[in-house]
């Protein structure tokens, strides 16, 4: 239970404030309805067409379907009955397609275009876009097994997922890159994976950062795959912060991207090691 939070309200606001905004001009209160979703239209004057990003969001919803993760689409009824959609169409589409007879709508009020297209907006704007870290922690609570492969690989690494704040204190193994060890895991192998965060964490990085996975997987898994570990770890300290920074400068004078510049500079500190060593 300890883990459960109860919605309570803020205590930022004063009670005349409250009353204020209470008295608002708030519409009528909405109504619940069962539709067929081939009744919902969508007005493109002040809707978005279907895009690549629209078709995509809609082919998921299709695939992944289930009522537990269905959002009533949000709709206003004009006079001679039809149906406007302001929220989910993208829901509507995927239940026409799976030919659903019937979806959950939530009927708002919404007289002229004006008001549909503020009620458009403000349904778009007014949100909280989730965080890589947040859908992350929810895919692995649902044991999904994408999340599991980099929950397993970064916690044998010594890597902590964590969301790195500007000013805040990170330890070393810090790292918020979700997506690039998503990807470096499919490309490869979580071993193989895991033996690239273990040099960065070896080596001492907090936070650890994308360009520096980037640039590691580069040179253990590509060019140089005779390194372990440890002797990777060398090479990234003997680079240092200085040479991460000098890096960053090159890319963006050359208008190179960064993980080149960094690769550079490891090879190069490798190169250097073998010089001192013979």
């Amino acid at each position: 239970m300890e883990t459960l939070r109860r919605i309570e309200p803020l205590r930022a606001y004063r009670q005349d404030e409250i009353e204020t905004y209470k008295q608002q001009d708030t519409g009528k209160v909405p109504e619940f309805r069962w539709v067929c979703p081939t009744d919902i239209y969508v007005d493109e004057t002040y809707q978005r067409k279907l895009r690549k990003r629209s078709l995509l969001l809609i082919d998921s919803i299709i695939k992944r379907f289930s009522w537990r993760r269905l959002k009533p689409p949000i709709v206003v009824a004009l006079e001679d009955g039809t149906l406007h959609c302001i929220d989910g169409q993208h829901t509507a589409i995927a239940a026409a397609t799976l030919q659903l007879n019937k979806i959950p709508v939530v009927v708002v009020e919404a007289d002229t275009v004006e008001l549909r297209a503020d009620a458009f907006v403000g349904h778009n704007r007014d949100r909280v876009i989730m965080e890589p870290i947040d859908i992350y922690k929810g895919l692995l609570k649902a044991n999904d097994p994408d999340a599991m492969d980099i929950h397993n690989v970064c916690t044998r690494a010594g890597v902590r997922i964590h969301q790195v704040q500007m000013r805040g204190v990170t330890r070393v193994g810090d790292c918020a890159a979700i997506r690039v060890i998503g990807h470096l895991i499919k490309r490869h192998s979580p071993m193989k994976a895991r033996r690239v965060l273990e040099a960065l964490v070896k080596a001492g990085r907090a936070p650890i950062q994308r360009v520096e996975i980037d640039a590691v997987e580069a040179m253990m898994l590509v060019k140089c795959p005779q390194l372990d570990p440890d002797q990777m770890a060398k090479i990234i300290r003997r680079v240092g912060e200085d040479g991460l920074v000098y890096s960053r400068v090159k890319a963006a004078s050359e208008k190179r991207p960064w993980k080149h510049t960094l690769f550079e500079a490891y090879y190069m500190a490798l190169e250097k090691q073998r010089e001192h060593a013979v």
